[in-house]
């Protein structure tokens, strides 16, 4: 029964008072149908719903099947059918698309909430409990036709919980999948020796299988993912190891026979022990398989070029290979959908070579529930990189990746909202007909580590919504989010300083006519800062080389990016906002002016040094001097908020050589 309403068109009918929302309001009840009163994603949808309600109207709210519902309360009863009941206006139509959604007023007293399938039917509540934390008389005048997503495929990376609240339909249920196999049928004894190994593998397995059972429960599709090529060391003493790797290395051999019965086995077994994953996803541009397993990097130009006979195997012909041999063990063996990210590294291969990306693709002997995932950028998340050129090339279906926690800018440690980058790249992707998008949190390494998810959950906000309408702007929603988040009367301060926010990132973190210059579109800024660490003088030394015409310039860009911060920080001193809001916002501004100020001074005693260097010009060397003077009072500065009294304050960024450049200036250019 359950299982034949899911599959067909479904209908909400939400009645209630309309005028109850008010100071007044009387209790509701949101009645759901019996027969699949329990399903989970109904049940948090309508429960959001009823605890805003509650949360807006000041009156209570239950959920309740039907049947059961008191019909002395006023009702937001969802009715589930394939009919539209009599009384229905002629105007209301069914959505277009399984997950859209429609809602319409019947009378005063009734709103219709028409879904395409149960999908439709949790998001239309979701956003209907949204709407009124935007507006408490939301319901009074709503009138939405046809709400329908932009892009078919919307993974989020995280819990399936915030992927339904955002409308998404796909979330990551197994990673690093080498780690799950066991490659019993082609090898039994292969953990003979490992048996720690194997018993972690049967409990991963299990553990993974709990949450594709909860993620299924919640009518989202999941994704295994993995670098190759990756298997278990275990394998590298047993009798056929030899056949694969070359002698006294772990390094696999492309044109061994053996890798292939070993891939194929891996991938039979992984469907096996995870028949309810609905998208398998590999990557090839980098490896990082440690510990109990090893891998190598299947898209490495030049690694291959150790074995006579793989270095007649060219690089497009590996990744086609093993596209090619994926997908018929994947979907038409497998019967799943297949995903290739097509990352690498540098700009010169699959990922953002639009000729290299041809070539690949000519040579796929099978496309069907094949689709391509790409970078929104050239290379890594960095400015000054996108978009990439390869969007919109070739006939495989394109899903295009972004990054909200920016790990090159912070992490989040600081606001580094990106709604206006994103509402440009959304209308680019869904002109160059993009089917879907990837919103993934953060990536590198270490920190800085957060005690508050604030500024990037900013940035999932737009693109959560961009994904369902490309058209908003970004300045409708930082409003928006700071509405839900601080309240109406701070929305528009912090948005302002939201808008504000990226600006002062990109003057500071990166340097315009050196990026402009670089041939290259890898490492624009060359990460002179990246993660929570400040690099050495020699990263600055090629920004030099390349600009050093242009040192006044870059200087007075990182001048400007100061000068944001503070107009934020005033910003938000002028909003009195209450706490723990306002402690929340002025600490992450206040470590990001610090931050900034140290790495100003860097910038601009390490470049007036070096012209001083050059020209021996007395000005330059004025110059270094008093930015290496304040550069000393700024690090002193900005290491004193390593303060437990701090509660929302971030790790802080460490020395990673920078330290020893400014003693070698200091000691060069002191009176």
């Amino acid at each position: 029964m359950v299982k034949h309403i899911v599959s067909s068109a479904l209908l909400f009918f939400l009645y209630t008072l309309i005028n109850s929302l008010t100071a007044s309001a009387a209790p509701l009840q949101v009645v759901l149908p019996y027969e699949i009163f329990n399903d989970a994603a109904l049940q948090l949808a309508a429960h959001e719903f009823a605890d805003t309600y509650h949360a807006i109207a000041g009156a209570e709210a239950s959920v309740v099947p039907s049947g059961n519902a008191d019909t002395q309360l006023d009702s937001l009863i969802i009715h589930i059918g394939i009919d539209l009941p009599d009384g229905t206006p002629s105007k209301v139509q069914p959505p277009e698309n399984d997950e859209a959604f429609s809602i319409y007023h019947k009378d005063y007293a009734t709103l219709i909430l028409y879904a395409g399938d149960i999908r439709g039917a949790i998001y239309g509540l979701f956003y209907l409990a949204e709407r009124l934390k935007l507006d408490p008389e939301y319901l009074k005048n709503v009138n939405i036709s046809n709400r329908k997503p932009a892009f078919a495929f919307r993974y989020l990376g995280s819990t399936p919980e915030n992927g339904l609240r955002g409308g998404y339909n796909t979330v990551g249920a197994v990673g690093d999948h080498y780690k799950y196999l066991l490659f019993t049928d082609i090898d039994p004894e292969m953990f003979k020796d490992w048996e720690k190994t194997r018993e972690e593998i049967i409990q991963r397995q299990q553990d993974a299988n709990k949450e594709i059972k909860r993620i299924k429960s919640l009518h989202l599709d999941t994704i295994t993912g993995s670098d190759e090529f990756a298997f278990p060391k275990a394998l590298i003493n047993r009798p056929y190891a030899k056949e694969m790797l070359r002698p006294d290395t772990n390094y696999i051999c492309f044109c061994s026979g053996k890798i292939w019965e070993l891939y194929d086995a891996k991938y039979k077994e992984l469907l096996q022990v995870f028949p309810d994953v609905d998208i398998v996803k590999l990557r090839l541009g980098e490896n990082y398989a440690k510990d109990d397993y090893f891998g190598n990097i299947v898209g490495d130009v030049n690694f291959w070029n150790d074995c006579t006979q793989c270095m007649n195997i060219k690089y497009n012909d590996r990744i086609a290979t093993v596209i090619n041999r994926t997908h018929d063990l994947v979907v038409s063996s497998g019967k799943r959908r297949y995903i290739h990210r097509s990352w690498d590294t540098l700009d010169n291969k699959f990922h953002a070579n639009p000729e290299v990306y041809l070539d690949i693709i000519s040579k796929l002997k099978n496309k069907d529930n094949l689709y391509i995932s790409i970078k929104y950028t050239a290379t890594d998340y960095w400015r000054y990189t996108f978009p990439n050129p390869t969007i919109g090339v070739g006939d495989v279906p394109q899903i295009i990746e972004f990054q909200n926690q920016r790990e090159y800018e912070g992490k989040g440690a600081f606001p580094d909202y990106m709604g206006e980058e994103f509402t440009e790249a959304y209308r680019y992707i869904k002109a160059k007909g993009a089917v879907g998008v990837s919103n993934g949190g953060g990536g590198g390494w270490g920190g800085p580590v957060l005690k508050t998810n604030m500024w990037n959950d900013a940035n999932f906000y737009a693109s959560g919504h961009l994904m369902w309408e490309p058209n908003l702007d970004a300045r409708t929603l930082s409003e928006e989010w700071a509405t839900i988040n601080f309240g109406k009367q701070y929305a528009k301060g912090i948005a302002d300083m939201l808008l504000l926010s990226d600006d002062a990132v990109l003057k500071m973190i990166y340097f315009k006519a050196y990026a402009e210059r670089k041939q290259s579109k890898w490492m624009t800024n060359e990460n002179w800062v990246r993660d929570d660490v400040i690099k050495p003088g020699e990263r600055l030394s090629i920004i030099y080389h390349v600009a050093a015409d242009k040192v006044d310039e870059m200087i007075a860009e990182k001048d400007e990016a100061i000068q944001v911060v503070k107009k934020m920080i005033g910003i938000a001193e002028s909003l009195n906002l209450p706490e723990p809001q306002r402690s929340q916002v002025l600490e992450s501004l206040d470590y990001e002016y610090r931050l900034f100020s140290v790495l100003r001074n860097y910038c601009a005693a390490y470049f007036f040094y070096r012209r001083w260097k050059d020209t021996s010009n007395p000005d330059d060397l004025a110059l270094a001097r008093s930015a290496a003077d304040a550069w000393q009072k700024d690090w002193q500065n900005y290491q004193s908020l390593n303060d437990p009294n701090l509660k929302w304050t971030a790790s802080l960024y460490k020395d990673d050589g920078m330290v020893e450049t400014m003693e070698k200036i200091i000691s060069e250019i002191k009176f």
